[in-house]
Protein backbone atom coordinates (compact mmCIF):
# COMPACT_ATOMS: atom_id res chain seq x y z
CA UNK A 1 0.00 0.00 0.00
CA UNK A 2 1.54 3.40 -0.89
CA UNK A 3 1.12 6.46 1.00
CA UNK A 4 -1.65 8.20 -0.05
CA UNK A 5 -3.96 5.35 0.55
CA UNK A 6 -3.52 6.01 4.09
CA UNK A 7 -4.74 9.35 4.19
CA UNK A 8 -8.28 7.93 3.10
CA UNK A 9 -8.23 5.71 6.50
CA UNK A 10 -6.75 8.66 8.19
CA UNK A 11 -10.00 10.98 7.10
CA UNK A 12 -12.41 8.08 8.06
CA UNK A 13 -11.56 7.73 11.44
CA UNK A 14 -12.78 11.19 12.24
CA UNK A 15 -15.87 10.21 10.83
CA UNK A 16 -16.42 6.73 12.49
CA UNK A 17 -15.09 8.03 15.62
CA UNK A 18 -18.56 10.25 15.29
CA UNK A 19 -20.37 7.67 13.93
CA UNK A 20 -20.01 5.06 17.41
CA UNK A 21 -20.50 8.39 19.35
CA UNK A 22 -24.15 8.58 17.88
CA UNK A 23 -25.26 4.82 17.34
CA UNK A 24 -22.75 2.85 20.03
CA UNK A 25 -24.93 -0.09 19.37
CA UNK A 26 -24.48 -0.65 15.58
CA UNK A 27 -21.44 -2.43 15.28
CA UNK A 28 -20.50 -1.81 11.27
CA UNK A 29 -19.42 1.72 12.99
CA UNK A 30 -17.06 0.32 15.20
CA UNK A 31 -15.87 -2.21 12.71
CA UNK A 32 -15.00 0.62 10.03
CA UNK A 33 -13.47 2.32 13.06
CA UNK A 34 -11.38 -0.48 13.89
CA UNK A 35 -10.30 -1.27 9.91
CA UNK A 36 -9.21 2.25 9.99
CA UNK A 37 -7.15 2.38 12.63
CA UNK A 38 -5.73 -0.92 12.10
CA UNK A 39 -4.79 0.32 8.67
CA UNK A 40 -3.01 2.85 9.94
CA UNK A 41 -1.24 1.05 12.31
CA UNK A 42 -2.58 2.04 15.66
CA UNK A 43 -3.03 -1.20 17.35
CA UNK A 44 -3.99 -0.37 20.51
CA UNK A 45 -7.15 1.78 19.31
CA UNK A 46 -7.80 -0.39 16.95
CA UNK A 47 -7.87 -3.08 19.83
CA UNK A 48 -10.37 -1.49 21.60
CA UNK A 49 -12.47 -1.26 18.69
CA UNK A 50 -12.12 -4.50 17.75
CA UNK A 51 -13.56 -5.32 21.16
CA UNK A 52 -16.11 -3.63 20.78
CA UNK A 53 -17.20 -4.83 17.83
CA UNK A 54 -16.67 -8.50 18.81
CA UNK A 55 -19.26 -7.23 21.81
CA UNK A 56 -21.91 -6.26 19.20
CA UNK A 57 -21.42 -9.37 17.15
CA UNK A 58 -21.79 -12.08 19.54
CA UNK A 59 -21.38 -14.86 16.81
CA UNK A 60 -19.07 -13.31 14.31
CA UNK A 61 -14.97 -14.52 14.68
CA UNK A 62 -13.56 -12.08 12.34
CA UNK A 63 -14.03 -8.89 14.85
CA UNK A 64 -11.84 -11.37 17.59
CA UNK A 65 -9.55 -12.78 14.72
CA UNK A 66 -8.21 -8.72 13.86
CA UNK A 67 -8.11 -8.11 17.68
CA UNK A 68 -5.50 -10.73 17.16
CA UNK A 69 -3.89 -9.50 14.21
CA UNK A 70 -3.27 -5.93 16.23
CA UNK A 71 -2.02 -8.05 19.14
CA UNK A 72 0.49 -10.17 17.30
CA UNK A 73 2.07 -6.75 15.53
CA UNK A 74 2.35 -5.26 19.06
CA UNK A 75 4.06 -8.74 19.98
CA UNK A 76 1.83 -9.48 22.68
CA UNK A 77 1.48 -13.56 22.50
CA UNK A 78 -1.00 -13.76 25.14
CA UNK A 79 -3.49 -10.97 24.01
CA UNK A 80 -3.01 -12.88 20.28
CA UNK A 81 -3.92 -16.87 21.42
CA UNK A 82 -6.56 -15.73 23.83
CA UNK A 83 -8.85 -13.54 21.14
CA UNK A 84 -7.76 -16.30 18.47
CA UNK A 85 -9.26 -18.90 20.86
CA UNK A 86 -12.56 -16.90 21.10
CA UNK A 87 -12.48 -16.53 17.13
CA UNK A 88 -12.28 -20.29 16.70
CA UNK A 89 -14.80 -21.10 18.88
CA UNK A 90 -17.25 -18.69 17.56
CA UNK A 91 -16.27 -19.91 13.89
CA UNK A 92 -16.46 -23.57 14.76
CA UNK A 93 -20.47 -22.92 15.87
CA UNK A 94 -20.75 -21.85 12.23
CA UNK A 95 -22.05 -23.18 9.01
CA UNK A 96 -19.35 -22.03 5.97
CA UNK A 97 -16.20 -20.63 8.19
CA UNK A 98 -13.86 -22.85 6.50
CA UNK A 99 -11.71 -19.77 5.34
CA UNK A 100 -11.54 -17.94 8.76
CA UNK A 101 -10.94 -21.53 10.32
CA UNK A 102 -8.05 -21.00 8.21
CA UNK A 103 -6.86 -17.92 9.17
CA UNK A 104 -7.05 -18.60 12.86
CA UNK A 105 -4.98 -21.64 12.04
CA UNK A 106 -2.15 -19.74 10.37
CA UNK A 107 -2.25 -16.74 12.24
CA UNK A 108 -2.00 -19.35 15.54
CA UNK A 109 1.14 -20.99 14.24
CA UNK A 110 2.62 -17.43 13.42
CA UNK A 111 2.32 -16.71 16.90
CA UNK A 112 3.62 -19.38 18.15
CA UNK A 113 6.20 -19.42 16.14
CA UNK A 114 7.16 -15.80 17.09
Amino acid sequence: MCSSDLGHYDKACPLFEKLCKERPSQEECWRGLASSLQMLKRWEEAVLSWKISSFLAVHDPLPLFHTAECFFHMNQKEGACSALFEAKERASLLQGQEEVLSNIHLLTKLVKDA
